[in-house]
């Protein structure tokens, strides 16, 4: 009887974490595919140095779906402009148009965020930051945008 228990209780498990993505799985950078050259990567492009590089296989792993919005939770350790990031969403307009943005929700009140932004923000090289509301006080959202390409006339 015991074992057809145990085995009830690991098959259970499994389905639970085979439903997970794997980043979310333990939110532990050494079990997920959220590797530190992908935080880097990522880093990067949350504090608008950089666009995120699709031809990057790491980053298209991570990024399973071929859609063109993701919901990515990081490891605790990681941080933008030195504040932890609790969530992250990306958004790239698949046709180039509307271009992209990059969002974290980061654990500080908008107002820190904004003071630490206003400090670091020269280096924003590929879009324009802005730190908003989170979900809840104790959260604030940070954006970068990046402006996609407009088609002029006679381009359509």
């Amino acid at each position: 009887m015991k074992p057809l228990v145990y085995f009830s209780m690991v098959l259970v498990c499994a389905s639970a974490h085979a439903e997970m993505p794997l980043p979310l799985m333990d939110n532990d950078p050494t079990s997920s595919s959220f590797l530190p050259d992908v935080a880097a990567e990522f880093q990067a492009v949350l504090e608008c140095r950089k666009p995120l590089d699709l031809s990057n296989p790491k980053i298209r792993a991570l990024l399973a779906t071929d859609a063109s919005s993701w919901e990515i939770t990081p490891p605790k350790s990681f941080r933008v402009f030195g504040l932890p990031v609790e969530l992250i969403e990306v958004f790239i307009d698949p046709t180039g148009e509307m271009g992209a943005s990059y969002s974290s929700q980061i654990t500080a009140p908008v107002d820190r965020v904004s003071e630490v932004i206003k400090l670091k923000a020269h280096k924003a090289s590929i879009g324009y930051l802005m730190a908003s509301e989170g979900q809840r006080p104790s959260l604030a959202q940070l954006t970068c945008t990046v402006p996609g390409s407009v088609p002029q006339d006679g381009d359509e």
